[in-house]
């Protein structure tokens, strides 16, 4: 390290001033930084402070910052040694200074050249090794003094207090007008036009509005006897049509009019403006000024709520471990799960000799180090899986669920969430009087052992009961009727209703292992054809569902502990209560 030299004051006048070399440096955040004047005002200041100390003018060089370097910003040294961003103006500054080409810095004020006393104890500290003088508000800073090191250090602080300050005093400008459904920030976007800055308003835009509640509609519900559409689905819809989403900025033109992005109609989805909301850090504050005159005049939201909660919940579900696929590309998506790791199956195009492309189920953890294998499940074509669901499986859904639909159902449910009152409420009286009765016999460490056992009893009567309670006030199960012209039915639908009947349907490598939402297990096994059988169909068939297989169905998965971890992370609420003994338990008993 080059011991750091000491040096006297400048002084204004000093003949010797004249053959130092002078960089003058200028910068400003913004057009509308608080108080602090232009490049050009910063540089003519100094060029004034120049000719009273005596430089010359050609030995001094302009370095000017553009718009948007902050003053916390270091520069870049080539060596790596600064974390970015870097200002530019200063990274070439610093360069003459290391190569010994500059002898004095000046700058209108401190703050110019650093907001931060890690930016300033850096550049002092490479000025006191090079002799290098710096020059703030006319004066000599005399960095390479103890009090002028000090005093450095106490302009950069204050510099930065400063620059906090503000920052803290627009958050909270802004929360407050958040608070009081007020804008804080441009509202403009694909159906709103700002009114100007300072307004509060804004201009709806009916046609551009038009294609929003087109945008929720296909993503919900569908058109023209369409199922909902996917996000890439809708934006290759918009563009097939030619229907444009993108807004531009003001004074600035889009780059690509006629594309359409999927994070474009992502993005419409999820702006909660066209709830009558305005969204500020995380947090949605109700607003009138979003809302738009209606057919009959009265002002309402540009989406229904109901329309605009949908599209959120059908958002959520792509964030769900699992339950990636929302479109609608076959009949199981987000059901069909591997028989070894009970995670969902993807699927895969697969092209025969003949040019047919089929599509197939797959698990994606046979490759690398993931647990599955290939003795626990088998990849089979997706068409043969739906074929079966309809032909064999949807019928026996179908005399399950009337038998529920019975009374004698209903009536057991009642029954027993009858049984379970009476039992709580004998519970919860035995849990008093017990307790006062060994009161008198029981220490305090006893007292609270028992107690503890007394309640966790209780806790367990309470979570049965308002497990039956919800049985009977919302059940899950579709309509039996839908269930027989399945076939018939649009794709969303019969996806939606086979969601509704099934928790999950498992291949594994004996067979398909299907359990429903009200906790039946139905098991049908694979059929292989003769060796030498030649055909464009698969080789591989699935029976009907089988009593037999249906009992036996337990020896088909060949790792039950990392199938009941794969449910764990696939269906976490169902999951939750139970330790893994008693999920095992709770899926062997039921196919026993």
């Amino acid at each position: 390290m080059r011991k750091e030299r000491e040096l006297a004051p400048l002084q204004w006048g000093d003949p010797m001033n004249a053959t130092l070399r002078v960089a003058i440096y200028a910068r400003k955040s913004t057009a509308t930084e608080g108080k602090s004047h232009s490049c050009e005002e910063q540089i003519e200041r100094c060029l004034q402070d120049a000719k009273s100390f005596g430089f010359a003018e050609a030995n001094i060089v302009v370095f000017e910052e553009p718009e948007g370097q902050k003053g916390d910003w270091y520069w870049d040294d080539g060596r790596g040694r600064h974390d970015g961003p870097c200002r530019p103006e200063l990274s070439k500054l610093m360069r003459l200074v290391e190569s010994g080409d500059i002898d004095v810095v000046m700058v209108y004020k401190a703050d110019r050249f650093y907001r931060d006393n890690g930016v300033a104890d850096a550049l002092l500290k490479r000025f006191r090794e090079l002799g290098v003088r710096l020059i703030a508000q006319g004066r000599d800073v005399e960095v390479h003094s103890a009090r002028g090191l000090y005093q450095a250090a106490v302009d950069g602080a204050a510099a930065r207090q400063w620059r906090d300050q503000i920052s803290e005093d627009i958050r909270r400008d802004h929360r407050f007008k958040a608070e009081r459904g007020m804008f804080s920030r441009n509202p403009s976007c694909l159906g709103f036009r700002s009114k100007g800055r300072g307004t509060q308003a804004v201009d709806p835009i009916p046609d551009e509005l038009e294609i929003v509640r087109r945008v929720f509609g296909l993503f919900v519900h569908g058109e023209n006897g369409e199922g909902p559409l996917g996000i890439t689905a809708i934006a290759n819809r918009f563009m097939d049509e030619g229907v444009r989403v993108a807004v531009s900025a003001k004074n600035h033109r889009v780059k690509h009019p006629d594309k359409v992005h999927t994070s474009q109609i992502r993005t419409i989805l999820t702006n909660c403006m066209y709830a009558g909301r305005w969204r500020h850090l995380g947090r949605e504050f109700e607003t009138e000024r979003l809302l738009v005159p209606g057919f009959d005049g009265e002002l309402e939201t540009v989406v229904p709520l109901a329309l605009y909660e949908a599209a959120q919940r059908k958002l959520e579900r792509s964030t769900v471990p699992g339950r990636k696929g929302l479109g609608l590309a076959h009949l199981l998506t987000s059901i069909a799960v591997c028989g070894e790791c009970g995670r969902p199956l993807r699927t895969q195009q697969r092209k025969r000799g003949d040019g047919t492309v089929r599509l197939q189920f797959i698990c994606s953890h046979l490759r690398g180090d993931r647990p599955c294998s290939r003795k626990g499940t088998r990849a089979i074509q997706v068409e043969l899986v739906d074929s079966w669901v309809f032909e064999h499986l949807s019928p026996l859904l179908w005399a399950q669920l009337k038998q529920l639909e019975s009374s004698t159902g209903r009536d057991g449910l009642l029954e027993k969430k009858t049984a379970l009152e009476r039992k709580l409420a004998e519970q919860r009286e035995r849990e008093s009087t017990e307790l006062v009765r060994l009161s008198t016999v029981l220490d305090s460490v006893q007292l609270a052992g028992v107690a503890t056992e007394l309640r966790e009893e209780r806790i367990a009567l309470e979570a049965n009961l308002a497990d039956v309670s919800r049985q009977i006030a919302t059940p899950n199960q579709p309509d039996a009727s839908e269930l027989l012209d399945l076939r018939d039915l649009p794709l969303a639908k019969a996806k939606e209703l086979i969601r509704r009947s099934l928790l999950w349907l498992a291949m594994t490598h004996r067979g398909v292992v299907a359990m429903t939402t009200w906790g039946t297990y139905c098991a049908a096994p694979f059929v292989e054809a003769p060796k030498g059988y030649k055909t464009q169909e698969s080789k591989r068939r699935i029976a009907p569902v089988c009593p037999v297989a249906s009992l036996g169905c337990a020896s088909w998965f060949v790792n039950p502990d990392e199938f009941v971890r794969g449910q764990r992370e696939y269906q976490p609420a169902r999951m939750r209560n139970l330790a893994d003994h008693e999920v095992v338990h709770t899926l062997w008993r039921e196919a026993a």
